[in-house]
C-alpha cells in the first residue's frame, strides 16, 4: 500500500499556486491501495481546496517554528507509515530535507522554484521556463533533477490539446490572477482595458479566495464594456481556449496559458515572480510587465491594443506557447516518482 503526503504551505500572504501544483501531482499518484494527506498550516483557504479534492488533511498549528513543524511532520510520517512524501515550501530549508532523510525512509520529492541550497531529496522537480539555468547540488549525489515545462504541474483540462487557432479579431479578454488577487489588481485593469476603443467583450476568472468581488462588481456596473465575471471555475482551460488575450499574474497561470495558446500580457505580483515572467518572454510566449503599482496607467492599454493589432504576433506567441508546454507535465513527474519507488527495497520500513 502506497501512503503519499505533501508538506505544502500557502495561504493570504503567499497565495494558492503551491497547493494548486500540489494538487495537480497528487491526482495522478492517487491510487486505489493507499491514503493521500496534505500536511498544512492552518488556512480556511486551503482547508476548502483540500477538502473539496476528497484529500485528508492534517493541519499543522501557524504558529510553530520551523523546528516544531519538522518535529510535528516527521511524527506524522512515522504514524502514518508515509512511503512518499513532496514537499513545497518556501520556508523549508536543506537542514530540514536532510532531518527528514535521517529520520525517516521516504522517497524525498521536493518542488523547488530557486535551488538555494544544496538538496539532500531524491528528487527536486522544477516547472520553470528558467530552470535549466539554474545551479543545482544534490548533497548525496544522488538527486534526479526534473527541470522545465515538461514537468509543468497543470491541473486537469490542459493534456492533450489540439493546435490553437486564433481570430485573427480580438472578441474577448480574460483577467485572471490565479487563486487570489493579492493587490486587487483586477478592478483596474478592467477600468484600463474599458479605455481601449476596439469593441470586445471582457472575461473575469475570479479564484477560490479573492477578497475584492465587491470592488469588481462596483466597477462593472460603472464601465461600458460587457463583462462576465466567472466564480469558482472549474473549467478553467475552455475559458482560456475562449479567450483571445489574457492579462495574468506571473505564476503557474502563465503555463496553463502556454498550455491552450493564449497569448498573455504578465504583470509580476512579486519579487519572485520576475525570473519566471522574464523567462517566459525570452522564449516569445508572454509580454511581461512589471507590477501595476510601477508602471504608468496607460502602459497596460498601449501594450493590450499594440497586442490586439497584431496578428501575426499572437499566433507566434500562440504556437511557442503549446510547444513550451503540452500538460503532461505531472504525469511525467509521477512516472519517475513512481519508478523510483519501485527501487526501493520493500522491506525497507519507516525508522523509528
Amino acid at each position: 500500500m502506497t501512503q503519499v503526503a505533501f508538506r505544502v504551505n500557502g495561504g493570504q500572504k503567499i497565495g494558492l499556486g503551491h497547493i494548486q501544483r500540489c494538487l495537480a501531482l497528487a491526482k495522478v499518484l492517487k491510487t486505489k491501495k493507499g491514503g493521500l494527506f496534505f500536511v498544512c498550516k492552518k488556512e480556511k483557504y486551503i482547508r476548502n481546496m483540500v477538502k473539496e479534492n476528497r484529500i485528508d488533511l492534517v493541519e499543522i498549528s501557524g504558529t510553530v517554528n520551523l523546528k516544531e513543524d519538522l518535529k510535528e511532520t516527521i511524527n506524522f510520517l512515522k504514524d502514518k507509515r508515509i512511503n512518499i512524501l513532496v514537499t513545497d515550501s518556501y520556508r523549508i530549508n536543506e537542514n530540514y530535507l536532510k532531518d527528514i532523510k535521517k529520520e525517516t525512509s521516504v522517497l524525498l520529492v521536493s518542488i523547488d522554484d530557486f535551488a538555494k541550497f544544496s538538496f539532500a531529496s531524491d528528487i527536486i522537480i522544477n516547472q520553470n521556463a528558467y530552470a535549466k539555468k539554474l545551479d543545482y547540488k544534490s548533497s548525496t549525489g544522488k538527486t534526479k533533477f526534473l527541470l522545465g515545462p515538461k514537468y509543468a504541474l497543470l491541473r486537469e483540462g490542459f493534456t492533450g490539446l489540439p493546435p490553437r487557432r486564433l481570430n485573427r479579431k480580438v472578441k474577448n479578454i480574460l483577467i485572471t490572477f490565479g487563486g487570489m488577487d493579492l493587490l486587487n489588481l483586477t478592478p483596474r485593469v478592467l477600468r484600463d482595458l474599458d479605455r481601449i476603443d476596439e469593441d470586445f467583450s471582457i472575461t473575469v476568472l475570479v479564484g477560490p479566495s479573492y477578497r475584492n468581488i465587491k470592488e469588481i462588481e462596483k466597477v462593472n456596473e460603472k464601465i461600458s464594456k460587457k463583462v462576465n465575471v466567472v466564480y469558482d471555475c472549474y473549467e478553467v482551460a475552455e475559458l482560456m481556449l475562449g479567450s483571445d488575450i489574457a492579462i495574468s499574474g506571473g505564476g503557474t497561470t502563465l503555463y496553463e496559458l502556454a498550455a491552450t495558446g493564449t497569448p498573455a500580457i504578465s504583470l509580476c505580483l512579486s519579487d519572485n515572480q520576475k525570473r519566471n515572467v522574464k523567462a517566459m518572454a525570452e522564449k516569445g510566449v508572454v509580454i511581461g510587465l512589471e507590477g501595476l503599482d510601477t508602471i504608468n496607467e496607460n502602459v497596460l492599454s498601449q501594450k493590450i491594443k499594440e497586442l490586439m493589432r497584431n496578428y501575426e504576433l499572437r499566433k507566434k506567441m500562440s504556437y511557442l506557447g503549446q510547444r513550451l508546454v503540452d500538460g503532461n507535465g505531472p504525469f511525467r513527474a509521477s512516472k519517475v516518482i513512481l519508478e523510483e519507488l519501485s527501487k526501493v527495497p520493500k522491506t525497507r520500513c519507516l525508522k523509528k
